[in-house]
């Protein structure tokens, strides 16, 4: 099929199996893995709910950001992180 105007690559691209669009492929065929889905993790949420002040140690998930904030303020009061599986 030859794609001619910008419908024909629209509707080419609708009517195929999600492993063989455009954006799932690079040059080689190989299919791309999406991306992980990574959760925020507010100053307030780890303060709150994965600090332990008992042994210092914050607990997060695997795969999670950790605001610049709650960064700062662990590294000031020395605390360690700890990345639950």
């Amino acid at each position: 099929m030859e794609l001619k105007h910008i419908v024909d690559i629209i509707y080419s691209q609708i009517f195929q199996k999600p492993e063989q669009r455009i954006n799932d492929t690079d040059t080689t065929g190989k299919i791309n893995k999406r991306p992980i889905k990574r959760t925020f993790i507010s100053d307030y949420e780890i303060r709150k709910k994965y600090y332990n002040p008992e042994t210092k140690e914050v607990t997060i998930p695997p795969n999670s950001i950790i605001s610049p904030l709650s960064i700062e303020w662990i590294e000031y009061n020395m605390i360690k992180i700890k990345i639950s599986e």
